[in-house]
């Protein structure tokens, strides 16, 4: 978290792409680092719904790593608006959380 921060204060673009497209909101979702996802999502105004060359937004990068604490995350900063979005075949984050009780509740909202 701290290296983030760092980077943000010295002013690193947080909208930046690797070869693939991700950000870097995609890169913490999919290692699990949920207070790097809040702080970049909630305080950085990263985006939530840019997605990689192959559609996927960060969600489906969180659930496809079996990262709960990450999607969680994520689910909060959409407020609802886009955790169903589909990636460029068609599967939404949800689809990927066959089997992973603690993602799917994830989605089961009130």
């Amino acid at each position: 978290m701290d290296a983030a921060v760092l980077l943000c204060q010295a002013g690193a673009d947080v909208e930046a792409r690797s070869r693939i497209g991700s950000t870097a909101l995609h890169r913490a979702a999919s290692e699990g680092h949920a207070n790097v996802v809040a702080f970049l999502a909630e305080q950085m105004g990263a985006s939530v719904h840019a997605v990689n060359k192959i559609g996927n937004t960060a969600l489906h990068a969180a659930v496809c790593a079996r990262q709960p604490a990450a999607a969680a995350e994520l689910i909060r900063a959409m407020r609802g608006d886009g955790i169903h979005a589909r990636n460029n075949i068609g599967m939404r984050a949800v689809d990927y959380a066959d089997g992973c009780r603690d993602l799917q509740t994830l989605f089961d909202g009130p």
